[in-house]
């Protein structure tokens, strides 16, 4: 049973160390999302005050937890 797992964490391993091949990321601004949130924010102003808010409600929700 330890021989196994062994060999499962050096496959873990492997995977992680070795590059991989022909995968490139999309650019976000050539990603169109057909959403409600989506269509509520329009431009780059818009989303920094929703992302600004968000951060706020973040940080709130936080020190009620604590």
């Amino acid at each position: 049973m330890k021989e196994k797992i062994q060999e499962r964490i050096n496959q873990v391993r492997l995977l992680a160390t070795t590059p991989t091949k022909g995968y490139v990321a999309k650019d976000a601004g050539s990603f169109r999302a057909n959403d409600s949130l989506s269509k509520s924010i329009r431009n780059s102003k818009e989303a920094n005050i929703f992302l600004a808010e968000l951060d706020a409600a973040i940080k709130v929700a936080q020190t009620k937890k604590v």
